[in-house]
């Protein structure tokens, strides 16, 4: 399979004994660029079957869909290790994404926090409202009952008239 996007690799090393320096503690390693929209084509049209553990363990590594991660590192144990170790340190919920945990747990707190904030202030803001409205009506309702009383009253209308239809007592109208 053909990974690279480029022929040859980004950095090739070993690692050596300090003090026999021809002693190699490690086969040469070399780093390469992952084509990982080509990978993902491969792994749907060719069949993860098909794929060799090399190319599973890179495409563990460069795979951004946790499903299929999961099936991936399903193939043995060693690649299953290889999984985990990617979702411990690169996890969302259904996407495996290139920044840690820690800071995708802090970013969701911190956008929950926000609309948390936000919908505390909108339902805040609406019982207010609300109460204002009420309150203001009830001022408006009793200032206007009072004034047509007041009038009726002027016009000589029957204390008992004004009564009925304002809901006002007798007390009340003859103190207007």
């Amino acid at each position: 399979m053909n990974f690279l996007l480029y022929k040859k690799p980004y950095a090739s090393f070993s690692l050596n004994d300090d003090e026999d320096s021809a002693f190699k503690l490690t086969d040469q390693v070399e780093i390469i660029n992952i084509n990982v929209s080509h990978y993902l084509e491969l792994c749907y049209t060719k069949g993860i079957s098909e794929l060799s553990d090399f190319e599973i363990a890179v495409g563990i590594i460069g795979v951004y869909q946790e499903k299929l991660l999961d099936r991936l590192s399903k193939r043995n144990k060693i690649l299953e290790e290889i999984g985990d170790i990617v979702k411990k340190y690169s996890w969302v919920d259904d996407v495996i994404v290139a920044y840690d945990r820690e800071e995708y747990l802090k970013e969701a707190y911190e956008a929950n926090t926000e609309y948390a904030v936000a919908d505390a202030v909108e339902e805040t803001t609406k019982k207010v409202t609300e109460e204002v409205t009420k309150e203001v009506t009830k001022e408006v309702t009793e200032k206007n009952t009072l004034d047509m009383a007041k009038k009726m009253k002027n016009e000589k209308a029957n204390i008992n008239f004004i009564s009925k239809v304002t809901g006002l007592s007798k007390d009340q109208i003859e103190k207007l």
